[in-house]
């Protein structure tokens, strides 16, 4: 018989081992069960805390109300808009012949009566005051309006004048030959022969030597000639300093593209304000009936001083917000304009609030008809009357005491409910 003295001690350490091997898996299968059975019950603990914690939030917070701010600004309605200024009279000046001195220049100056704005083969072309235009040459036993006019511009002159009004005679010859000696050119007889110092009674006015335009002073909207050129027709074009406003709104953004504005206050930075007039154009296109600036088209008139009247075209292919509505502007001073260049982008007033109104955002009042009130944070309510609405906002009045810039009120729940 064997003995464990006789069994070598590592049989033996090999035998045990083998042993506790066969026992491990057991024991980590029943270990690992224990530890998921542990998990499952903590993770089902903090989901069901979870819950209730979340629950328990919604049943202790507070509703959320939103707000806004009862305001002392003006609920004001504004357009964008042109203002432009318009020559309140523009007229051409012709002439045939070669330029022998450089003309009057554009470059904004006033022009007085009696300015000589051209000078072709040596005689002048003088502008006068007058509203019939310069249409023929004038001769000694001459008469009508045009010489009627002549008279009155040379007496303003300075010139003495002692003829029948409207009839050409001595002394009205002598005065324009005076004139024209003082100016340093040669006096000539009606059809530009020159006329010597004892012939003065001879002196006349060729044809297209004299420019009478309605309105002083004037100024030059392109040079009147440089020295060297041949003037063939029209040579520049001349146009009153005197100066009308107009508006163009596009009609896109009003409510009613046919609707005039009204009368209404025109604002900018210098607080200088004027007010819009009556419609006068449908489109932005205000073309003159003859050339007024370049000097480049023909003349269709055989007469210097044709004047031109601006009327505007409607574009009839245009669509609606591609379309300018025009309309006059009267300056509130009659003189003042805001503006350097011959046009300004500004802002029309259309409609404001009343002075010393308040205003909130229109989704904040409540009521209907003439009951309206507004709800502060603490529940009361402010009895309000509106004034005027635009773009989402109101402007009121309101006695109550909470009824002052600065005080926040709520806005009704979404389901209308006050």
């Amino acid at each position: 018989m064997t003995t464990s003295s006789d069994i070598p001690q590592d049989q033996i350490a090999t035998t045990t081992h083998k042993r506790k091997n066969k026992a491990l898996p057991g024991f980590a299968t029943i270990l690992l069960a224990v530890l998921l059975v542990a998990a499952l019950i903590a993770g089902t603990s903090v989901l069901t805390l979870g819950v209730y914690t979340m629950r328990q939030q919604q049943q202790t917070s507070p509703e959320i109300v939103a707000t806004t701010t009862i305001s002392g600004a003006p609920v004001t309605n504004t357009v964008s808009a042109t203002l432009t200024a318009v020559a309140s009279h523009t007229q051409t000046v012709t002439a045939q012949g070669t330029v022998t001195r450089d003309g009057v220049k554009a470059d904004g100056q006033d022009l007085p009566e009696g300015t000589v704005l051209a000078v072709i083969d040596e005689h002048p072309i003088v502008a006068l005051q007058g509203n019939v235009p310069a249409w023929r040459s004038i001769a000694p036993g001459s008469s009508g309006a045009d010489v009627s006019q002549l008279q009155d511009a040379l007496r303003r002159l300075g010139y003495s004048i002692w003829d029948t009004a409207g009839t050409y005679g001595q002394s009205t010859a002598a005065a324009w030959y005076h004139f024209l000696s003082a100016h340093g050119y040669q006096p000539t007889d009606a059809e530009g022969n020159t006329v010597a110092g004892d012939a003065i009674a001879n002196t006349g006015v060729p044809k297209n030597t004299v420019v009478f335009a309605p309105l002083f002073p004037l100024r030059a909207a392109n040079q009147c000639g440089s020295a060297g050129q041949t003037a063939t027709g029209t040579i520049c074009t001349i146009t009153s300093s005197e100066r009308t406003w107009q508006l163009s709104i596009a009609a896109g953004i009003l409510e009613s593209p046919k609707d005039p504005i009204g009368k209404h206050a025109f604002n900018q930075d210098s607080s200088i304000t004027g007010t819009v007039g009556e419609q006068i154009g449908d489109t932005a296109n205000m073309n003159a009936t003859s050339t007024t600036g370049d000097g480049t088209a023909s003349d269709d008139a055989n007469q210097s001083g044709d004047t031109s009247q601006q009327s505007p075209t409607q574009d009839d292919a245009g669509d609606q917000a591609s379309q300018t509505l025009t309309y006059g502007f009267t300056l509130d001073d009659g003189k003042s304009i805001p503006v350097t260049a011959t046009s300004a982008d500004i802002t029309v007033t259309i409609a404001t609030s009343a002075k010393d109104t308040l205003s909130v955002d229109a989704v904040a009042i409540r009521g209907s008809g003439k009951k309206l009130w507004l709800e502060a944070k603490n529940g009361t309510h402010i009895s309000i009357t509106t004034d005027y609405c635009y773009a989402g906002r109101c402007s009121f009045t309101s006695n109550a005491s909470k009824a002052k810039a600065g005080t926040v009120v709520t806005l009704p729940k979404q389901d209308g409910a006050a």
